[in-house]
């Protein structure tokens, strides 16, 4: 993901339209890689060399619009919302869900992706 994201700032653009859905394993990490993206410092990823490098500091850097955490147990419900409450600086650029079940994940996606939601058969011509 970290490789993705910091691939987006190379273009002139850079449009808030990627709704990304992980687990709460996956949420820290790329959590880490959307506030690099934000403050423009890397210090908190992992080395990386094949991850491109990040653009000039300054720059519209928030290509994610929502992150949706998908808790895989009950222990995780209460970890997942304590970090979000404490991402303060992510929060301000990206906003961070919980989708504890199925149909909360759909209610939650239909916010960001209405017509793919509506539409899943035609979603991919979007």
């Amino acid at each position: 993901f970290t490789r993705w994201l910091f691939e987006q700032g190379a273009g002139s653009v850079i449009e808030s339209s990627a709704v990304l859905v992980v687990g709460w394993r996956e949420a820290k990490p790329c959590g880490a890689a959307i506030t690099a993206a934000i403050t423009g410092n890397t210090d908190g990823l992992r080395k990386d060399c094949k991850r491109p490098e990040l653009w000039e500091a300054g720059r519209d850097s928030n290509v994610v619009k929502a992150m949706i955490i998908i808790p895989e147990s009950q222990k995780h419900i209460k970890r997942a919302a304590d970090w979000i409450q404490s991402k303060s600086a992510l929060r301000q650029g990206v906003d961070l869900q919980l989708a504890l079940d199925p149909s909360q994940l759909v209610n939650v996606l239909d916010k960001y992706l209405p017509y793919a939601v509506a539409n899943p058969a035609t979603a991919h011509a979007r």
